[in-house]
């Protein structure tokens, strides 16, 4: 788009010659050339295009970072095409919002300008240099800048945000989910970050800290902060709206964490997280059928296949059963073991005698053992009541 230059008439300025020439102004330190420039931009040609409109956006962030104004900072600041502003604006507005987190141990900081320099820094730092970070470098320095001396200069600055970060995160007690460290990874490997969007509890969606947790190796320190937040897996599940974000990334946690359990021979344990997998959607895969049937197998059980605990191995197979409910051995050994506790509490207590035999009759409708059991309740009643006790 050209437009008449009212103070030249035989030349034309163009979009792409006020911004070059604000670019040029920003970098060169003539701050006090670069705002009239723009609000010339704006009267002149009012909404840019979307290529432009992200290099007169970080433009004005940039100018509001220099006065101190964080919150226009973040609002004008795009969070994606950052390579189609100048490098030197990106950098300097980066490092601005770096030393922001830094002042006085970030007592001053607040989560949109945590998110702006995680975003900008992403940007700068990344493996493929989309900013032409390198080509900064390279002109500052007057010299191109060897391979190994770029990696080593990158991991050195992805070394030093990531500390600050982390050291803000301790300050504030975030945990792993809530984490800016973690926000800081997951910007850097899946770009989610919107910094307009950044909230105290959290930089990034909990969907997103939680597949990014998951993705990278680290479930046990999501389950621990998910367990912190809400401590009764019992209520987790797939439909609840408190858990509904997280379901699948959490269900997958528990599986693999189950499986783990079962190499460690950790029976119960092992099957509460399937258990709570499969609440919160998750199906079991041929690997952890196996684990699971294995589970029911042994639990209850000590390591040597002696000293039974029979509350935990009723508890523990009723859990394999439902899990499995097809699989006729674990049906079998379940209705086996009610038998067997029913009929040794049958005299000490009647009543949880009754109720497992009950229970191995629904399992195995077949069971004659069970139903012998339930038929001996009863004659034990009726000699009662013929004697005229009251029946228990």
């Amino acid at each position: 788009m050209q437009v008449d230059d009212t103070g030249d008439p035989g030349r034309t300025v163009t979009v792409g010659h006020l911004l070059d020439a604000a670019e040029d102004a920003f970098l060169q330190a003539e701050f006090d050339v670069v705002r009239p420039l723009l609000q010339r931009f704006q009267r002149t040609f009012g909404t840019p295009d979307a290529d432009d409109a992200v290099r007169y956006a970080v433009l004005r962030a940039a100018l509001a970072a220099r006065v101190g104004n964080w919150p226009e900072a973040v609002r004008r600041c795009p969070d994606s095409n950052l390579d189609l502003a100048a490098t030197g604006v990106v950098h300097a507005l980066a490092v601005s919002a770096l030393r922001r987190l830094g002042e006085e141990g970030g007592r001053h900081t607040d989560s949109g300008t945590a998110a702006l320099a995680i975003v900008l820094w992403a940007h700068l730092l990344d493996e493929d240099d989309p900013g032409d970070f390198r080509a900064l470098l390279t002109g500052r320095r007057g010299a191109p800048v060897p391979d190994e001396l770029w990696q080593e200069a990158r991991g050195h600055l992805l070394g030093r945000i990531t500390d600050l970060l982390h050291a803000l995160d301790v300050k504030s007690g975030r945990d792993v989910l809530a984490a800016w460290e973690t926000a800081w990874e997951a910007e850097r490997t899946d770009h989610v970050l919107v910094p307009q969007d950044a909230g105290p509890d959290g930089l990034i969606p909990l969907e997103d800290a939680a597949w990014h947790l998951m993705d990278h190796g680290r479930r046990l320190p999501l389950l621990d902060a998910y367990t912190a937040r809400h401590p009764d897996p019992g209520t987790w599940t797939a439909d609840s709206p408190d858990h509904h974000a997280c379901a699948d990334a959490l269900a997958q946690a528990l599986a693999e964490r189950g499986q783990d359990r079962v190499r460690a021979q950790e029976w119960s344990e092992a099957l509460a997280d399937f258990g709570t997998a499969a609440r919160l959607g998750n199906t079991l895969s041929a690997a952890e059928r196996e684990a699971v049937l294995r589970a029911g197998n042994n639990v209850g059980r000590s390591r040597n296949g002696y000293g039974y605990s029979p509350v935990t191995r009723i508890h523990g197979l009723e859990l394999a059963h439902t899990l499995l409910p097809e699989d006729g051995s674990l049906a079998a050994e379940l209705t086996a073991e009610l038998v067997r506790q029913g009929s040794k509490v049958f005299d000490s207590d009647p009543r949880q005698s009754r109720d497992r035999f009950a229970r191995a009759l629904a399992v195995s409708p077949q069971d004659r053992d069970a139903r012998r059991g339930l038929d001996d309740h009863l004659r034990a009643d009726l000699r009662r009541a013929l004697d005229g006790l009251q029946p228990r």
